[in-house]
């Protein structure tokens, strides 16, 4: 450590590392969402570029997703219910099969109903599908080849990696709001618990 305290970040601060999916998911996301800034406003990039780029996206997504279950599984064990998922089953990286855990959260608290929430979960459902057809398992886009020394991406592969960017960000937002909307309906459930004994 030098003698300036700019630059110094403290992580791991809350004592809870699994209420921090939403923060670290957040914090990857603006970080690709800088270099797409940086990338659209350039004359010429590197199509390398992308790589960085659709990782760090597609790591916030995971983080979301899965930060989303585990406030939910919470939420459901104040409930006396279930979880959707064992947070130890949480080590994969296919987002595919995470899908029916996030209906059923938003289910359990409401926010998913016939009336109410179909097109949010759907518009979530598709930017699911979109990265789990580009890269199923968070390799494709972190190493040229996959372990067997096989090319990952088809040869020639295009994305135009600002378009992509913003189809993405609005969901992107919205996940975040989960977050922080499931947190505020923990804490309100827990003090509605707490009240009642």
């Amino acid at each position: 450590m030098g003698k300036s305290f700019h630059g110094n970040v403290v992580l791991n601060f809350r004592k809870d590392s699994l209420s921090e999916f939403g923060a670290y998911a957040e914090a990857y996301h603006e970080a690709g969402k800088l270099l797409v800034c940086r990338l659209d406003e350039s004359e010429g990039y590197s199509d390398i570029q992308a790589c960085p780029i659709v990782f760090l996206y597609r790591h916030a997504l995971e983080l979301y997703i899965k930060g989303i279950i585990i406030d939910g599984n919470n939420i459901l064990s104040l409930l006396g219910k279930t979880p959707v998922v064992d947070t130890n089953d949480l080590g994969k990286h296919d987002l595919l099969p995470l899908i029916p855990a996030i209906k059923q959260v938003f289910t359990a608290i409401g926010w998913l109903t016939e009336n109410k929430g179909t097109k949010e979960v759907e518009e979530v459902v598709e930017i699911i599908k979109c990265f789990n057809g580009l890269d199923s398992n968070s390799f494709s886009f972190r190493y040229p080849v996959n372990k067997k020394g096989l090319s990952i991406l088809s040869e020639n592969f295009i994305l135009n990696v600002v378009e992509f960017a913003k189809k993405a960000d609005p969901v992107f937002d919205l996940l975040d709001g989960a977050i922080v909307g499931l947190s505020e309906e923990w804490q309100t459930r827990a003090d509605n618990a707490y009240e009642n004994n």
